[in-house]
């Protein structure tokens, strides 16, 4: 072989491989993820646990409360959605809640992709934060539960 078709076989061989890994890359960055909070539910009763994460799924789409999570986090600008309505609408329809049994603990948290993460991590934050501090006004036994774990 000559030179030049050596060069022109090692400039495709080059391409091919940079497109491959520039394409693996970007579809690993669009990935689903899930960030969230972590709540061990050590020490509590089956029946407890199941009726909080019933509580926190109800507390977590009511419009007050998903209203004040996307002030408080400034979602609108976080995920760069236009008009309030819109983050209100968006937020709901991530925000997930889910008891681990194999971590024995509640997720609270909300989907994104993997670019989003570090977005998702502040936002997972006031999640919990907002939808907790509801459901211990509402629920006493939650509130001196989750009192202990802050101990």
């Amino acid at each position: 072989m000559s030179g030049k078709k050596l060069a022109i076989i090692g400039l495709v061989v080059v391409l091919v491989l940079g497109g491959s890994a520039f394409g693996i890359y970007t579809w690993r960055m669009n990935a689903v993820a899930f960030q969230g909070i972590s709540l061990p539910m050590k020490g509590a009763e089956a029946e407890q646990r199941d009726r909080w994460v019933e509580m926190f799924e109800k507390i977590a789409v009511e419009e007050v409360v998903v209203r004040t999570i996307a002030q408080e986090s400034d979602y609108q600008n976080l995920m760069g959605l236009d008009g309030e309505q819109a983050a209100i609408a968006d937020l709901t329809k991530r925000m997930k809640i889910k008891y681990r049994p194999r971590k024995n603990s509640i997720e609270i948290g909300l989907t994104g992709i993997r670019k989003e993460i570090e977005e998702l991590k502040l936002i997972a934050e006031k999640i919990y934060v907002v939808c907790a501090t509801v459901l211990a006004k509402n629920d006493r036994e939650f509130k001196a539960f989750s009192s202990q774990k802050r101990e």
